[in-house]
This record gives C-alpha cells, sequence and structure tokens, in this order.
C-alpha cells in the first residue's frame, strides 16, 4: 500500500502515470473507458426512527437498560433512608 501523504509530487505523478499539465485528451478517454466517470454513487437516506432503534441493539446498552428500575428504586431506598438519619 502506498503512502501517499510521504511522496513528493513528483513522486505522486509518476505513481499515477500523469503530469503536471494533466492527462492528455487520449489518456483521459482511456482512462474513462477503463475505470468509469470520476462520480460517487447515491446512497438512500436512512429512516431516522431506524437509527434511533439501531442504538438499542447493542448488548451493553440493553443490560444497562434493564438494570435501570433497580438503580431507580435503589436511590428511593437510599433517600427515604436519609430522612430518617439524625
Amino acid at each position: 500500500m502506498t503512502e501517499w501523504h510521504r511522496l513528493t509530487p513528483e513522486e505522486t505523478l509518476e505513481q499515477i502515470d500523469s503530469s503536471l499539465p494533466g492527462l492528455g485528451q487520449e489518456e483521459a478517454e482511456r482512462r474513462l473507458s477503463t475505470h468509469g466517470p470520476n462520480e460517487l454513487s447515491r446512497v438512500t437516506a436512512r429512516n431516522p426512527w431506524r437509527i434511533l432503534l439501531e442504538q438499542f441493539t447493542s448488548v451493553l446498552i440493553v443490560i444497562l437498560l434493564s438494570w435501570l428500575p433497580s438503580c431507580r428504586r435503589c436511590s428511593e431506598i437510599t433517600q427515604n433512608l436519609s430522612l430518617f438519619s439524625p
């Protein structure tokens, strides 16, 4: 794997088989037919509700949420006991 950030501009141009002025018309057409157009593919938008539900698929989150009622009850008991302390 090439570490592109370590290459000089000249080494980069050599690696991608290009020159400082750019590709010639023939080379550009050849690369277009070989590799296709230089464009990103479309990604469909995700449903916000689906994103929210996916947050609860982690086992750790399920465990923490299952302990929530117990922790809340312990907090109530602790608060009630503190009322009776001098």
